[in-house]
């Protein structure tokens, strides 16, 4: 290539002199040598240093290569120790810039900057005054057409009809201004379009020789930011995927009556944890609707997993964990009181309030009185009973019967509303229980006929249905046709954090 250019910019300046020898006269000599000069100008400016920056880029390599082989443990610090890297003033002028932001910033912990930022097509451009060069070939064309013209002046001012011999010495004076006209016109052309193409070659071949360097770069001593954070996103994904395959794992450990205190447990709750300490783990409002009308007419308050990558991360990943460890305990007595909390607010600011539901898990109803506890919220937050319902889980009645069928007695009496959530059971077991609600998991109970069932028992004993879980249009018409009056779910609304909720209920 080094070959290929040295002859093209040879034969451009023997072509030059060649034209210059060959001029007719005097003013398409003139003209031709100032063609000559602005192509002088681009050899120096323009052609020269795309050269050195082609040699400069491709001793860069050797200097990657050689420091590489000095200390292949550490290149980075051997690349910035490599002084000149690439011998060509401009280049390590760019180089040492960027080798001097990229080590404060390595201080700082900063991504460092990409040498790209640094070593670009612009700022080499700005270098070697290719915005100048570049109205070369333009110059050369308008400079013929100048000679054109100048030449057609010199020979009609000449013409003259005055005598037989005046005449024809004019019109040799005009044939030889023609004559000037097409020659400048002609070298104006044709110097145009070699310089043109040989410049464009050659600058061409310099962006191809910075291309291959900026990539081997980023392959052997610093990837581009870009390629670091698609890195750091697919480690992250990685632990993400990681973390949550260990959830699941300890989710069925525990679901199986496993001993969760090994390890595994132990990350598990470290993830957990860390997870709540980001606020990650909070609540959400999940409107409960009237299913004919759409109108929100009470809320039950849920824990939700807001993943920083992954998003929402279903309850049934994290709840069977979190309950047997006994960890939701805690979350849950955080969620009651911020809700409580909402509530009071509200009425404070003089808006509209409609139930809200808080939800009790077996390990709640083993660990706390739960009677107490909801009173002392009521009373804390100035609260009615009635302002709030609780819902006690299904599976409290099924393994701890005796402290469920007590605790649903001692809060009625205090005068709250009791709900029985995720009732998936038969209908003998509804018997014995004076809850004032059931919620009924329609994604459980696919039996159509069956839940229809459900239904029309709880209308006789006076007791309400919701249904939960609702995610189609279909299974809206079907509830309704089985009477079912109010139900939830993603399909009907999605959770809200408070201020989303506190809009929704005053445009209900």
């Amino acid at each position: 290539m080094k070959k290929t250019v040295v002859i093209l910019s040879v034969l451009l300046g023997s072509i030059c002199l060649a034209f210059i020898a060959m001029a007719p006269d005097l003013l398409s000599l003139a003209v031709t040598v100032v063609m000559g000069a602005f192509i002088l100008f681009g050899a120096v400016f323009g052609i020269a240093p795309s050269i050195m920056y082609i040699k400069g880029f491709k001793t860069g390599l050797k200097s990657i290569q050689k420091a590489k082989e000095i200390n292949s443990d550490s290149i980075w610090t051997s690349v910035a120790n490599t002084k000149p890297f690439f011998y060509q003033r401009d280049l390590d002028e760019l180089f040492d810039s960027y080798i001097e932001n990229a080590e404060k910033q390595k201080e700082t912990g900063i991504v460092i900057s990409d040498i790209e930022d640094y070593i670009n097509e612009d700022s080499v451009s700005i270098r070697s005054w290719r915005g100048v060069v570049l109205q070369i070939a333009g110059t050369l064309t308008s400079l013929g057409l100048l000679g054109t013209f100048l030449g057609l002046i010199t020979g009609v001012n000449a013409v003259t009809f005055s005598t037989v011999e005046a005449t024809m010495t004019s019109i040799e004076v005009l044939l030889k201004g023609i004559a000037t006209a097409f020659y400048t016109s002609i070298i104006g052309v044709i110097l145009s379009i070699l310089f043109n193409v040989i410049y464009r070659l050659i600058w061409n071949s310099m962006l191809r020789q910075m291309q291959v360097f900026i990539e081997e770069y980023h392959l052997k001593i610093q990837p581009s930011p870009d390629e670091l954070l698609r890195v750091e996103q697919l480690q992250n994904a990685k632990k993400t995927i990681e973390t949550l395959s260990i959830i699941k794992d300890n989710s069925s450990i525990m679901l199986n009556g496993a001993d969760n205190s090994g390890i595994r447990g132990q990350r598990l709750m470290i993830d957990i944890l860390s997870a709540a300490e980001k606020g990650e783990i909070g609540f959400v409002f999940e409107p409960i609707l009237e299913l004919a009308e759409k109108k929100t007419v009470k809320a039950i308050c849920a824990l939700r997993w807001m993943h920083s990558d992954l998003g929402e991360i279903h309850p049934s990943v994290y709840m069977p964990v979190i309950e047997s460890n006994g960890y939701i305990t805690k979350l849950n007595r955080k969620l009651w009181d911020n809700a409580c909390s909402c509530i009071s607010e509200w009425k404070a600011n003089g808006n509209q309030t409609i139930p809200v539901v808080l939800s009790v898990s077996k390990t709640d109803l083993m660990a706390l009185d739960i009677a107490d506890c909801m009173s002392a919220l009521a009373e804390k937050y100035s609260l009615e009973p009635r302002a709030i319902e609780i819902a006690i889980a299904f599976d409290c009645y099924i393994t701890c019967e005796k402290e469920a069928k007590k605790t649903e007695e001692q809060l009625l009496k205090k005068g709250f509303k009791v709900i029985i959530k995720g009732f998936d059971g038969s209908l003998d077991q509804l018997k014995n229980i004076s809850a004032d609600e059931i919620i009924i998991n329609v994604d459980n109970l696919s039996d159509a006929e069956y839940i229809k069932t459900v239904i029309d028992y709880t209308r006789k004993k006076n007791t309400g249905c919701i249904a939960e879980n609702i995610s189609s249009a279909k299974q809206v018409a079907e509830l309704i046709k089985a009477g079912c009056k109010y139900g939830c779910g993603k399909y009907l609304a999605n959770g809200a954090s408070k201020e989303e909720f506190e809009k929704l209920i005053q445009y209900n």
